[in-house]
């Protein structure tokens, strides 16, 4: 049994009256976040008039689920910027949530939270972005929603703001809503609904340094943040991708127990995170929402939620048709517009490598090749518990009369030390001594000991010792460029596949280390280092 509503409300404006027809529309918006959004749009600081899309209905019914706790593992949305991903998660779901009314059986209990759903005044909150700013923004929106008069003359009766600051508010059921960010301390707070939006400043002066940060967070910090895992506790999360080492690409690495929504700006069915109907029952999120009274391209109400567009359909082509689309990404890079709007943080066809400029390969290279082994060696052994890099050996041929130039073979493994020392060496013996070998050089001195010791290693053969300078995007450039004129040939080989999906995700990719060994083999080439026969 529900607390019954009075007739009349008191809010911040005074005394106003309850009428039906208030009541009717308080009940639809506790029934439906989806109308919740719609009817409360205004009164949360929001410019224009509410457009909905079946995607919004689709955000909708999965926030639902979660705080009635279907979903058990982390709820995971990644889709284009500006199609209210934030608004819907940051603002509507705290203040829609802390709306629901609790058994008067509860409250006498001094309970504000029913007893099998995150329902009611009493549930806590934190949101977390890249910027304190950013999380403030929504955080002020969302006091602007629960402070209005429209919510007030509503669900006014169910709670009271204690205190109201930007950072946080709490009310007295004991429910809260905090405002934090990535670059502060994430330590000192509880919550049961963990939000994370934009994880990652796209835009950062040091973007590998934020996605360890970030990264660490989540891995050590934020676990021991949900206060009732228990019973349900949760971590919803939306971003667009900027990586493939991203906050939601380290998490869909591991074993994933939770669901994920990826909704692409175009739809295309080969997309890596193609959203479909789980194969668990568990976690299928049911259409409830009809925002379009049963108009658009999603599931009927009452059919699982998936994506039913078709290859190069739209998300949402009233307000970003393809136009707008082209004009949103036409100064962004391929690989940026692909995680932004796409949400494969690598573009389908490469961003500086691509895929086309390799359908080449030849059976054989010419036998007059001058030819280099380019080593790049990896700083961590393979474990369990992370996606080490790896150790890569490229051999790399160029014809002196053509200047065609054909990658020959590629190694590439995760090696511990001593089995590393057996490759490089053993290779350098089936390659010949008049195959050059490259060898690199780490910053330091451990970096200067480890190059030294591999040249002593290959006593015999023409081998060279080299520093990398710069950074790996300025140094792929020139390799990137012989590429794109068709220049550099593969041999066929079981290697080829993965060599080019590695270009072609660079610098987004999980891995760049064939792209650095190419690319030292090809600058050893060009640029004729000097080499030792040393021990010769």
């Amino acid at each position: 049994m529900y607390p019954l509503r009075e007739d009349s409300e008191q809010s911040r404006y005074g005394r106003i009256p309850m009428t039906e027809r208030m009541m009717l529309e308080a009940k639809a918006c506790e029934d439906s976040l989806a109308v919740f959004m719609r009817k409360g749009w205004r009164w949360a600081d929001e410019p224009g008039q509410f457009q909905s899309n079946w995607h919004i209905d689709c955000i909708a019914d999965h926030l639902t689920a979660a705080i009635d706790r279907q979903i058990k593992g982390p709820l995971i949305f990644t889709m284009p910027p500006r199609h209210m991903k934030s608004i819907g998660i940051n603002v509507f779901l705290p203040a829609f949530t802390w709306a629901q009314p609790v058994p008067i059986e509860a409250q006498r209990k001094g309970l504000f939270v029913q007893e099998s759903a995150w329902r009611g005044p009493g549930v806590r909150f934190a949101f977390i972005s890249y910027d304190q700013d950013l999380s403030n923004r929504d955080s002020t929106k969302c006091q602007s929603l629960v402070t209005s008069e429209w919510y007030q003359a509503r669900w006014g009766d169910r709670f009271k703001l204690k205190y109201a600051r930007i950072e946080k508010f709490n009310n007295n059921r004991g429910g809260s809503r905090q405002a934090l960010s990535f670059s502060g301390k994430l330590t000192g707070f509880g919550a049961d609904i963990i939000g994370i939006d934009d994880a990652h400043n796209i835009q950062s002066d040091s973007p590998e340094i934020d996605r360890e940060r970030v990264i660490n967070a989540w891995a050590e910090a934020l676990p021991s943040r949900l206060d009732n895992r228990a019973m349900g506790s949760i971590f919803i999360i939306a971003m667009q991708r900027s990586h493939e080492n991203d906050l939601v690409g380290y998490i869909l690495s591991r074993e994933f127990n939770g669901l994920h929504v990826c909704l692409p700006a175009e739809y295309e069915a080969k997309h890596p995170h193609v959203f479909a109907k789980p194969t668990n029952p568990k976690q299928q999120v049911i259409r409830r929402s009809d925002s379009s009274y049963g108009t658009d391209i999603g599931p009927k109400v009452g059919e699982v939620w998936e994506d039913k567009r078709k290859d190069g359909d739209l998300l949402w082509p009233s307000r970003f048709p393809k136009e707008v689309l082209v004009d949103l990404t036409k100064d962004m890079t391929s690989h940026a517009s692909a995680g932004q709007y796409q949400q494969r943080p690598s573009a389908r066809e490469g961003g500086l490598f691509k895929a086309a400029w390799f359908n080449n390969p030849v059976k054989f290279a010419p036998q007059t090749l001058e030819l280099v082994r380019a080593w790049d060696f990896a700083g961590t052994e393979q474990s369990s518990n992370f996606d080490p890099d790896y150790s890569v050996g490229v051999l790399m041929g160029r014809d002196p009369i053509t200047h065609v130039l054909y990658v020959v073979d590629v190694i590439r493994g995760r090696f511990g030390s001593a089995e590393l020392e057996r490759r490089v060496l053993s290779t350098a013996i089936l390659d010949g001594t008049a195959v050059k070998v490259r060898i690199p050089q780490d910053v330091g001195s451990a970096g200067k000991f480890q190059a030294h010791h591999f040249a002593a290693l290959l006593q015999g053969f023409n081998v060279s010792v080299e520093r990398d300078t710069g950074s790996k995007e300025k140094r792929a450039e020139p390799f990137a460029a012989q590429c794109e004129h068709i220049m550099v040939k593969l041999v066929e080989a079981p290697w080829n596949d993965k060599f080019v999906d590695e270009l072609c995700r660079f610098p987004n990719g999980s891995h760049d280390d064939q792209v650095d060994a190419a690319t030292a083999a090809f600058r050893a080439l060009v640029r004729r280092v000097s080499y030792s026969a040393v021990g010769a």
